[in-house]
């Protein structure tokens, strides 16, 4: 191979240049005795030769070489060089002309053809990668024409199925090896892939390899065009899915069992996508197994996640099972609450199979739950928050109120005033509709953040939250007041109730929700105390008083048990003839530590905690002792009486009648020596049970004192048929019997009145001088008081007995 350098090659060019010019020359002068008209043609194609084979410059030196050799040897004059018309330059330029054309086209051919050429190595690289990726693709690829020929098999499809191409090199020999007993069917199939317009999904079919295995291909088919000889041509694909089918089956086989269980069961598969769905979950869910096969559970079910658990499957992967509850949405769009149970299965190499799913219908048993819990947390008449629900919210506050300077908050504690009255006389029904009224009007003055509690019966309580001042609080309790002061019409009637509230805030030194109850509580009953329909406001004193009464109220109950009460008996005299006519039994409470104790402090907590009945019960026993003791000493008393208190508690037991009998009984006192002594407002609590009380008594000789005479009810028709013995002056009319005229009024009008029924009088309180003589000008029987003698211990009982009898 010979190199030219550079110089060589411009020579080259020019030479051509020469050559071909001369030639046109020649080839001119030849023809030109036979033409009429001169020839220029042989000229332009040396012009023409000499720019495509040697360049521009070639092209110009043979333009202007032609130029000169067809003025020289043809145009007349000839054989004459010099400037004849203006022809030449014409002729002269259209060489130029022709030679930047030609090279133009030249160098644009040029880049044209090196283009093709690039682009025909560039497609021959794709068809060599194409044809090493169908060669060597993972997954079975045949490429095969209309007539049944196959053009191209590749790696996979022949490892798998054990033909290579020189065993199968036609459709119909694949067919025939592979399908067996099916050739006939699966000709016409395969004849209709060869019209396909766009790629075919085919399915799954079973095919045989050559080693007499069956195997399950998932095919699909793509058309590639037509061949130079209008044959179309048809791509198969094919996915070995004999492992995952045999999955199927033997979770199918084991599943069918799973049909008959009460619970939801379906297995998914790696993808999630289901692939076994038991009757149980049609039944839950609505959809049939056919409708659910191949559909992503979450998206399917439209799981909701209990939190933290939002990648489930990751989850299941990383454990290998998982319980829970989760919220699944039917078919009809109902939400269902389901307990579910889930199990990743793995195949002996440890690769992921499937998940399967065991779930159970909760959701009734979690509305029950739900249920339950708004139920131990609410009050079931009115549907407020109870007291746990309340307390915990406090307990909260409380703690918020550590972490946060300047946090208030209050507690409200609410007292419906009368509102056993209201009970007692309309009935429970009435009452229970009152409560849920007065829960509705409670909330309308309370802000949307605040919680409105019951305790129970008719307490109320109310948790005003984040308070900007105390005096917040002041004004919901003052509107709070003002509504319930408002008439209610409760089953068509209208009733009038208030209310009594304590307030307590965080900022009195409260460390529990217990306390800071406590402590509104306290203040409750000091409005109570106040007067009712009204609010206190609790502070450090209502504790100390409180903490007192709570000591005292446990000694009490102590008292009974340790014998720490005595009797004290305060002498009633004859007020004409100063004889001892019998004695008024009066309770003492002799205290180890605090010494004598007044009734005045401890009767009124007996009363309210109900102590009252056993100490009644007690003085009653003691009183009809000692009285048939001294009786059986001293003799010449026994037409003395010994008068003992009965309270409003003891009345009600219902059992007092029996116990009198027991106890008369018992000492052996005989009835006629026995004055109960009862209050006027007892009596008129309940006419008509009081008359048959009293009449009871009488049977028994037992006579009775209307004790307090003229400061309760006042209503004097009812002495007219009540066997009543003996009235009681109240002593608050006798201190002032002579300096108030209406004492004085009152008194000489209780003693005509009890001259006119023809009953006793005994006056109370006779401390003067003066009280007896003014007693005595107004004809009053009886009397006591410490002019006579203070309340007596036994053995000064028994000194001024010993006095009587001398």
């Amino acid at each position: 191979m010979i190199t030219y350098n550079k110089a060589w090659e411009v020579a080259q060019a020019y030479l051509i240049a020469i050559g071909l010019v001369i030639l046109a020359i020649l080839l001119t002068l030849l023809l030109d005795p036979l033409l009429k008209t001169p020839l220029f043609a042989f000229f332009y194609l040396a012009v023409f030769l000499s720019t495509w084979y040697g360049g521009r410059p070639s092209g110009l030196t043979a333009s202007l070489l032609s130029y000169l050799a067809i003025n020289y040897l043809i145009i007349a004059p000839r054989y004459v060089l010099g400037f004849k018309d203006i022809g030449e330059l014409i002729r002269l330029g259209a060489f130029i002309l022709f030679v930047l054309l030609i090279s133009s086209l030249k160098k644009n051919l040029t880049t044209v053809e090196r283009r093709l050429e690039k682009n025909l190595q560039t497609l021959q690289q794709s068809e060599e990668r194409l044809q090493t990726a169908l060669t060597n693709a993972p997954f079975p690829m045949i490429i095969h024409a209309e007539n049944g020929q196959i053009l191209q098999i590749n790696r996979a499809w022949s490892e798998l199925s054990g033909y290579s191409y020189a065993e199968i090199p036609t459709i119909a020999d694949w067919i025939q090896k592979a399908y067996g007993r099916e050739s006939d069917n699966m000709r016409d199939y395969i004849e209709q892939l060869y019209s396909l317009d766009e790629r075919l999904d085919e399915g799954e079919f079973t095919i045989q390899t050559s080693t007499g295995e069956h195997r399950v291909w998932d095919f699909s088919s793509l058309a590639l065009g037509q061949l130079s000889d209008g044959r179309r041509l048809v791509m198969s694909m094919a996915s070995d899915v004999t492992e995952r089918k045999n999955t199927e089956n033997r979770l199918k086989e084991q599943a069918d069992l799973l049909n008959l269980v009460y619970e939801a069961i379906f297995v998914r598969d790696a993808h999630s996508e289901i692939v076994f769905w038991n009757q149980s979950a049609q039944q839950m869910y609505g959809w049939t197994e056919q409708e659910a096969k191949g559909k992503v559970t979450h998206s399917l079910l439209k799981t909701k996640f209990p939190p933290f658990c939002d990648n489930l499957d990751e989850i299941l992967r990383a454990s290998g099972q998982w319980e829970g509850e989760l919220t699944h949405t039917r078919r009809d769009g109902t939400q269902i609450i389901v307990d579910s149970r889930q199990v990743l299965v793995r195949d002996s190499q440890g690769q992921v199979k499937g998940i399967l799913e065991v779930n159970r219908d909760i959701t009734e048993r979690k509305r029950t739950e739900r249920k339950l819990y708004h139920n131990a947390l609410h009050d079931a008449l009115t549907g407020l928050p109870n007291r746990i629900l309340l307390m915990e919210r406090v307990e909260q506050a409380i703690q918020r109120a550590k972490r946060r300077k300047n946090y208030c908050f209050a507690v409200l504690f609410i007292d419906l005033d009368r509102f056993k009255n209201i009970n007692d006389s309309l009935g429970h029904i009435v009452g229970d509709q009152l409560l849920v009224a007065i829960a509705h009007r409670l909330l309308e003055c309370v802000r949307a953040s605040d919680t409105v509690a019951r305790l129970g019966g008719d307490e109320f309580i109310i948790f005003l939250d984040e308070l900007g001042q105390e005096k917040e609080a002041f004004k919901i309790t003052e509107r709070i007041i003002e509504q319930l002061k408002t008439s209610l019409f409760v089953d068509g009637l209208e009733v009038f109730t208030t209310a009594s509230i304590g307030i307590a805030f965080n900022s009195d030194d409260n460390h529990s929700a217990t306390e800071i109850l406590r402590n509104a509580d306290l203040a409750m009953y000091r409005a109570k105390e106040q007067g009712k329909a009204r609010y206190a406001v609790y502070n450090a004193a209502m504790y100390t008083e409180a903490q007192t009464i709570w000591e005292l109220e446990n000694n009490l109950r102590l008292a009974l048990e340790r014998q720490e009460f005595l009797l004290h008996y305060q002498p009633i005299f004859s007020l004409t003839t100063q004889t001892l006519m019998g004695f008024e039994a009066l309770i003492r409470w002799q205290h180890p530590q605090q010494g004598l104790i007044s009734p005045v402090d401890f009767i009124p907590i007996a009363e309210e905690t109900g102590l009252i009945v056993p100490i009644g019960e007690w003085v009653l026993q003691e009183s009809c002792r000692q009285f048939a003791l001294w009786q059986q000493q001293y003799p010449h008393i026994s037409d003395l009486k010994i008068s003992v208190n009965l309270s409003g508690r003891q009345l009600q037991t219902g059992n007092l009648i029996d116990l009198l009998d027991k106890i008369l009984l018992q000492t052996g006192l005989s009835g006629n020596s026995l004055k109960l002594e009862i209050t006027e407002t007892l009596l008129m609590k309940n006419l008509e049970s009081a008359s048959l009380l009293l009449s009871k008594l009488k049977e028994r000789a037992i006579q009775v004192s209307i004790d307090d005479f003229g400061t309760g009810y006042s209503s004097l028709s009812y002495l007219c048929h009540l066997p009543v013995n003996t009235l009681k002056i109240d002593r608050s009319f006798v201190t002032h019997v002579n300096e108030i005229k209406e004492n004085l009024q009152i008194v000489k009008a209780i003693i005509g009145l009890a001259r006119q029924l023809e009953i006793n009088v005994v006056a109370e309180g006779i401390e003067t001088q003066q009280h007896l003589d003014r007693l005595q000008e107004l004809e009053c029987e009886y009397g006591q008081g410490y002019l006579f003698s203070k309340p007596l211990e036994e053995k000064a009982v028994e000194s001024l007995l010993e006095q009587s009898l001398n």
